[in-house]
Parts: structure tokens; sequence; C-alpha cells
């Protein structure tokens, strides 16, 4: 990789393209730095979470309290200036990023530095859509509704998302059949071997049904963009159809957000190539973080305090001090299976222990939690949301 670049010092002005977890977390901590102007730009009008599928199928109420949260809510924000609209193309030499907004009106923001943050499209839950709060509030209800009338649940896919989303609704609703199809030997392929075997053990516990080397056919194209349920399953390595009421997509058919990037800066698979510092190679103004990013095989800056690094390199970058490398863990980590048990969280390490805290003490320990990430909100969690496994 080419070395990372700085540029002298002076007062700047970074666009954030894409504000879902990366790109906001970025921006919270950008917003400190007063020679800096910060501009957001999203087809979201408030904080759109990708994190804990299950938790959103399953328990709606909470999962909006912690994941779908008004941009007012994040105190750091308030001298960001954010727009809800498209980015339909960057200009990298007049350092230009053109934007549609909600009404079908063009404009433009010039950039010093630009931060590439738009993530990927994946299944129903990640998608690039210009939405109000009320649309995406009734469509997080309706795909609630359509797990509570299903009697039988199909998980399509043994990554974190399907994992989470089948333990959390056969811990919500344990009356129901949930099955949970792995094209492979074992579920959650990017953690620790330590991990798999726990977080199976719960799975198994709270009557999940397991199957391994179940891999699905799909029709040319077909990237689960909603849950399906009236044709049973398929299967390219041979074992018989399955029927379900709801079948649930998560087959890892993740595609990069890009289509107003130009090609000189995409990677052959369509992710920013950048280098150690997340900066573009050729373009040291040009940095990327989170599922759009090329930073490792796994692109696991969506993680990893991916925001943090990049945040610094940026400030770095205008004050002409080094930049510094991302190095990549071994492991993904994270809480995989959330508080939708209403036990607690178990958050697994990239070292295969985990460390739990019971949900009556992390109430007391979020407010914690959102000051290291976010600098501090105007919210309190109703933690009194989660609902108790239905009978």
């Amino acid at each position: 990789m080419e070395a990372c670049c700085a540029a002298p010092a002076s007062r700047k002005k970074v666009v954030i393209a894409g504000f879902g977890d990366s790109g906001l977390t970025t921006a919270v901590h950008l917003a400190s730095n007063k020679g800096l102007e910060i501009v957001g730009i999203t087809p979201k009008p408030c904080h759109h979470s990708a994190q804990e599928l299950g938790g959103r199928l399953a328990q709606p109420a909470l999962w909006k309290e912690l994941y779908l949260l008004p941009f007012e809510t994040y105190r750091q924000l308030d001298g960001v200036r954010i727009i809800q609209g498209r980015v339909t193309r960057v200009d990298l030499d007049s350092n230009t990023v053109f934007v549609r907004t909600g009404d079908g009106q063009e404009r433009t923001e010039e950039y010093d530095a630009l931060l590439i943050a738009s993530g990927c499209t994946n299944g129903f839950w990640r998608t690039t859509e210009l939405e109000s709060r009320s649309s995406l509030e009734a469509t997080v209800q309706a795909e609630h509704d359509q797990v509570v009338t299903a009697a039988t649940v199909a998980v399509v896919g043994g990554g974190p998302s399907g994992v989470n989303a089948a333990y959390s609704i056969a811990c919500r609703f344990p009356s129901k059949a949930v099955h949970l199809f792995c094209s492979r030997d074992h579920i959650l392929p990017t953690y620790h071997p330590w991990v798999r075997a726990v977080v199976l053990s719960k799975l198994l516990r709270r009557g999940v049904h397991v199957h391994y080397g179940h891999r699905a056919s799909v029709k040319e194209g077909f990237t689960g963009a909603s849950m399906t349920g009236s044709e049973p399953i398929e299967w390219n390595s041979g074992q018989p159809s399955f029927a379900a009421d709801l079948i649930v997509w998560s087959i890892g058919r993740v595609a990069p957000n890009n289509a107003f990037i130009p090609a000189e800066i995409l990677t052959a698979e369509g992710f920013v190539d950048v280098n150690e510092c997340l900066q573009v190679t050729n373009r040291p103004n040009v940095f990327s973080v989170g599922d759009i990013a090329a930073s490792d095989p796994g692109r696991t800056t969506a993680r990893n305090n991916g925001w943090a690094l990049v945040g610094h390199n940026l400030s770095a970058y205008f004050t002409g001090r080094s930049l510094r490398r991302y190095r990549p863990p071994p492991y993904r980590w994270g809480s995989l299976l959330g508080p939708w048990d209403g036990l607690g969280f178990q958050v697994f390490t990239q070292w295969g222990w985990s460390v739990y805290v019971p949900l009556a003490l992390w109430a007391r320990f979020w407010p914690l939690v959102q000051r290291f990430l976010w600098a501090g909100m105007r919210n309190s969690v109703d933690w009194s949301a989660w609902c108790p496994p239905e009978k």
C-alpha cells in the first residue's frame, strides 16, 4: 500500500456521504473539532441502524428506542448540517458532491475532505430508499406483524444477522417453530470457534432447529429484499424442499452502495479501495469507513472502532500529523444476541471469551455506553418497552 498522506492545517469542510452507524458516529466525534465544518448526507430522516435484525423483528418497540433515533437526540450533532437526500455523483477533480433531495431538487456540496460511509444494501433491513420517519416505523411494524402471524419461521443464513433473528424470534415466541439454515457445517464463520459453540448452545436451548449444509436455490439477482413464505425453499445442496409460513432471508447478498462513487476508486468487487489509513490511494482527501470500505477481506471497520480511527485521520490530515493505520482483528466480536431475551447482554470478544451484563445492570450502564460512543444523548431508553415471551 502507498504511504498515508497528510495536508496542511486550515479550517476545512468535511462531507460525509452516508449517515448510518459508521458515518454518524464519526461525525459525532469530528464535531468536537471546532476547526471543521461537518455536513452529513443520508436518505433517511433519522438514525436508522442496521444492527440487531432479531430485535427489529421480535421486539420493535425497544428496538426503536435503541436504533431508530432522531438526529436531534445526539448532542454533538447540533453543529452538524444534515441533508436528507441521495448522493448521485462525486466529482473528485472539483471536490464536489451532487445530491438529489426528496423533493427532486438537485444541489451540490463542495468539500475539502470526503468521507464515504455509504455502506451496503443487504436484505430488507438495509436499503438506500428516501423515506420518512412514519414510513420507516410502518415498515418495522409490518415486518413484526408478519412474524406474529407465522407459526413456522425459517431463517436462511448462519451469519450474525440470521443467528440474531432466529434467537430473538425463538425467545419472544417460544411456541413458534423456528428453523435456522446454514450453508456451511457451522454457524458464524467469521467468529471464534468458542463463540460459535456458546451461541449454538443458546440457540438449541431456545428450541431453534439448526440445519447445516443447506444452500438455498434462488433466482439470479435475488437479494432477499423482503421476507417470503408463499413458496417452499429449494436447496442446491440436495435436501428436500422446506415450507414455512415466513422465510427470513439473511444469505449475505451484500451489494456495495456505490452507484455514485467514481469507478477509479473502487475495487473489482465494487468497494472503496483504501490504504491502511482508510484513505483512498491517489486521492488523499477522500476517506472511507464501514461496510463500503475495502479495508480488509471482512471490511471490519464497520465495527472495531473504525469510526474513531478515521475520525482521527481526518483531523490529522488537516493538521499535518501522522495518520494511524487500521489493524483488523482475527475474528469478529460484539453482542451477537442482544438484549432480546430479557436477560442481558453477552458481549463476545475476538479471543473467544465473553462478558455478561444482566439487563438490570445494563440499564444503568447504557448511559456510559452512549457517552463513549456518541458523547452524550438527550434520551433515556425505556427498557420497559421490552416484551416478555408470549405463552
